[in-house]
């Protein structure tokens, strides 16, 4: 966990250090860990589809559903425009 967190530190502008710093966290059952880089992360870079699915996950398995259905409703409306965007430009 150590190294991971060290990249999040040095790379505080990369989406996906963070990214894998949550991630890891919910892999272990630590939510509380997990849930505050991705509620700022999400504030940062609202426009990611996998941090805003993940920190839905997170806010769900916290049993905070109002919440985690917000987070999930955004990810997934991400979700639809990037398959769009496929699909037109491919």
């Amino acid at each position: 966990m150590k190294p991971l967190q060290r990249a999040a530190e040095l790379e505080p502008e990369s989406p996906q250090s963070q990214y894998n710093v949550a991630f890891t966290y919910y892999q272990m059952n630590r939510l509380e860990d997990a849930r505050a880089p991705l509620a700022k992360a999400v504030e940062r870079w609202p426009d990611l589809f996998q941090l805003n699915a993940l920190y839905g996950a997170v806010l769900a398995k916290l049993g905070e559903d109002q919440a985690a259905y917000m987070a999930l409703g955004h990810a997934h409306r991400l979700n639809r425009k990037i398959r769009a965007r496929r699909i037109c430009c491919s």
